[in-house]
């Protein structure tokens, strides 16, 4: 005869097991090329403002941004939305578009030349990344710091576009050298923890990001099953 208790355990399972999860079209991580696009967008930035790279080469610069780095920014973006990284994809979103509308500037305006415009737009993006940096600090900390960065560069640069002080741009140009190298940090970081079964380089995760990665299959403080697309059971 067939022990009931066992037969139980087979069909039902019992209280230690695991739940079990079906993840459809698993995706690699897309946040190391996000990042490491951004670096070296930062460092050709960071040139520029330092006089690294004379006016003259103004179209240049901006041909390199609209066409290298903006794409990558982009596709990080969309693999992030498609890897339920809201965070990610709104992040690597809004600093891939800034790329493009910062690449087309350079092709179109006069080496060397100011715009309110332009100013006005660094202005609002710096609030936005401001406004991102205080929801990522929560859980990722790291990256809330790219983003402070991120903001900083941008509100010296929108003002030295309103006001044509050069100290502005070449402090503009220092911040922005320093978040290329956070940048290329993070990028590094995320990627050594992708490939290595165990934390390498330090992230700094809090909360809930922590315990995404501290190897529970579905944290304890989430309620995924309620998620769209996630199933606890088969």
């Amino acid at each position: 005869m067939t022990d009931p208790d066992d037969d139980r355990s087979e069909t039902t399972g019992t209280s230690d097991d695991p739940p079990a999860l079906i993840v459809l079209r698993p995706l690699g991580t897309a946040l190391p090329l996000g990042f490491f696009s951004l670096s070296l967008g930062m460092v050709l930035l960071g040139a520029q403002g330092i006089g690294w790279i004379p006016p003259s080469e103004q179209q240049t610069l901006g041909i390199i941004v609209a066409a290298y780095v903006f794409p990558l920014g982009l596709v990080a973006s969309v693999l992030a939305f498609l890897a339920r990284d809201g965070l990610g994809g709104a992040t690597l979103g809004l600093l891939a578009t800034s790329w493009l509308a910062i690449g087309l500037v350079f092709i179109t305006s006069v080496p060397g030349s100011t715009s309110n415009a332009s100013g006005l737009f660094q202005i609002g993006f710096a609030g936005v990344m401001t406004v991102v940096a205080a929801v990522a600090v929560r859980g990722k900390p790291l990256i809330a710091a790219v983003l402070v960065l991120a903001a900083a560069r941008a509100a010296l640069e929108g003002l030295y576009q309103l006001s044509d002080v050069p100290a502005l741009t070449t402090a503009g140009g220092v911040v922005a050298l320093t978040l290329s190298a956070l940048a290329a940090y993070t990028g590094a970081a995320l990627l050594v923890e992708h490939m290595w079964p165990r934390p390498v380089l330090p992230i700094f995760r809090l909360g809930q990001a922590a315990e995404a990665v501290s190897g529970q299959v579905v944290p304890t403080s989430s309620s995924m099953s309620d998620q769209p697309g996630v199933r606890g059971e088969l």
